[in-house]
């Protein structure tokens, strides 16, 4: 099997599932309420067993713009009692590549497991942040992967994202019978990195660079192919979950 596919085919391991009575098709903001009015009932003990725990949210591209990224996960973590010192917010400036980012991560994993270390740590990472957590973490060393209970990657970009190449003028990645959604988004995309630009007063470009699609399978295909005889987190560790 491909060493990429086998390296990525992973286990999502959920801790928090909801249930509830919801209409057929639900909006997003229906569910939204149903969320914070406590209607949506956590299963089992999980709420419970949530302070055993550390948490690192690892935020995506352009997190600049969103102030309230992953707001509602973190407040349903602390209407479970989970207090703060257990839960950090982690924003890595969007124009820097993988390698860079992953090492800030790194020294916050350190960190939080080294003040708390008989609580495991479960990272959770979307888009680009869903690779700089997973990276940050297997280049960590043993004694810290060992403290690590799971890695949830949301919407990782580890194969490059079309709309990426498109917002830097390259389409060789982008099939026809979809370019022309990933084009309009690809529009918005070129639109926030201009604004993150003018903001910061500098390029961003080399962050956007690392979620290209020929740059991000580049980088994982040299990756796997450096470490795959190196003992490095169990797949059961790991999980992706597109949604």
């Amino acid at each position: 099997m491909n060493p990429i596919k086998l390296f990525f085919l992973t286990i999502f391991s959920c801790l928090f599932l909801f249930t509830g009575k919801i209409s057929a098709q639900p909006s997003q903001e229906v569910f939204k309420k149903l969320l914070r009015s406590n209607s949506i009932q956590v299963l089992g003990n999980a709420c419970l067993k949530a302070p055993k725990y550390q948490y690192v949210f690892v935020t995506g591209i352009f997190n600049e713009l969103m102030p309230y990224y992953f707001k509602d996960q973190i407040e349903w973590l602390t209407r479970c009692h989970v207090p703060s010192s257990q839960i950090r917010l982690a924003r890595p400036y969007s124009g820097t590549g993988l390698t860079r980012s992953s090492n800030g991560l790194k020294e916050l994993i350190q960190e939080m497991v080294s003040t708390q270390p008989t609580k495991p740590l479960i990272i959770i990472g979307h888009s680009k942040g869903a690779p700089e957590a997973l990276l940050a973490s297997l280049q960590s060393p043993q004694s810290i992967q060992q403290k690590i209970a799971t890695i949830v990657c949301i919407q990782g970009s580890f194969g490059g994202s079309p709309i990426a190449d498109l917002a830097l003028g390259d389409d060789s990645a982008t099939s026809s019978h979809n370019y022309r959604l990933v084009a309009r988004v690809a529009r918005r995309l070129a639109s926030w990195l201009n604004r993150v630009e003018r903001y910061y007063g500098k390029s961003v470009r080399d962050g956007v660079d690392s979620v290209k699609t020929k740059e991000a399978r580049a980088f994982w295909t040299h990756f796997i192919n450096e470490n795959q005889n190196e003992t490095i987190l169990t797949e059961n560790k790991i999980g992706r979950a597109h949604v």
